[in-house]
């Protein structure tokens, strides 16, 4: 998620490209359930329309991904407010995780510059 947000030192074009390959992925998970799905032959009726329309409902979300990324990649603003959602998504969660394991941390100040150095395995 920091590789997202702007304590990153990615690109915008790094990141437009990470999305575009991860949902490109997306779509051949699709693609190869919908081919299991027309070679499968246990299923009943039912079954075999309720898993066609979840697959559909899976091709409308990357119609939907693959848009919000073209979306990114043109407008300056967007791929700006994306960056700043993701650090306060990735602060977010590493104060939670520090607060689950008492880290003395959140007593210091949390600077941008803690961040960027910050450890993201967690373990």
């Amino acid at each position: 998620m920091r590789h997202l947000s702007t304590l990153s030192n990615a690109k915008d074009e790094e990141i437009i490209s990470g999305l575009k390959s991860f949902v490109d992925e997306y779509k051949i998970w699709i693609d190869e359930k919908k081919k299991k799905l027309t070679e499968e032959n246990s299923l009943n009726d039912e079954q075999n329309k309720l898993l066609s329309k979840q697959l559909l409902a899976c091709e409308n979300d990357f119609n939907r991904l693959i848009r919000n990324i073209n979306l990114l990649k043109n407008d300056s603003k967007a791929i700006a407010a994306f960056r700043i959602m993701n650090t306060a998504m990735f602060m977010q969660l590493h104060h939670s995780i520090l607060k689950k394991s008492k880290e003395e941390t959140l007593k210091t100040q949390l600077t941008e510059e803690y961040y960027k150095e910050v450890r993201t395995d967690y373990k």
